[in-house]
């Protein structure tokens, strides 16, 4: 497998505050939770998230939702 591509720091920054939210709310970002939120962002880099619409965006992360459930 391919190494992962580094996240920019914007980026990285959103899923520090990710985990820093769900700390906040009394849970525990999990390895795999954070590597979750890594690999979305890498997905939504190169399909223009920012230029989308809200019923899009949510329509994107179903789909993502469902393509992880299947693999």
């Amino acid at each position: 497998m391919p190494a992962a591509i580094p996240l920019s720091s914007d980026e990285q920054e959103l899923v520090e505050q990710y985990c820093a939210e769900l700390r906040r709310l009394g849970l525990r970002p999990w390895r795999s939770t954070r590597s979750a939120a890594e690999t979305f962002s890498r997905r939504l880099r190169n399909n223009g998230w920012e230029q989308r619409s809200l019923h899009q965006q949510l329509a994107m992360v179903k789909i993502s939702r469902l393509a992880a459930a299947r693999s």
